[in-house]
């Protein structure tokens, strides 16, 4: 069991430090779901999470992919398309 308390704004806030593993094998990602997210509530440490699925701390998951949680996965999940871009475009007169 976690010692961890609930915040105002529903967050939980761990009193020990988390592990470096989940206790389920894997996690699929769903519409809406940061790494932050499955890691608090999967009670792992965001690092760990990152490094058992070849992830860079910038990178996002694909909706769908599947996450390990114990062992280091044999590889990187498929990335999300960032969601902030812009395209610069450049009228040439002639």
């Amino acid at each position: 069991m976690n010692a961890s308390i609930e915040s105002e704004k529903d967050q939980l806030i761990y009193i020990q430090r988390k592990r470096k593993t989940g206790n389920e094998d894997f996690h699929l990602i769903k519409v809406g779901e940061t790494l932050h997210d499955i890691a608090q509530s999967q009670a792992i440490r965001l690092e760990s999470l990152q490094e058992l699925n070849w992830l860079k701390k910038k990178d996002i998951p694909a909706v769908g992919e599947k996450l390990s949680l114990k062992s280091k996965a044999d590889s990187m999940p498929k990335l999300a398309l960032r969601e902030k871009y812009s395209i610069n475009t450049v009228n040439k007169s002639k």
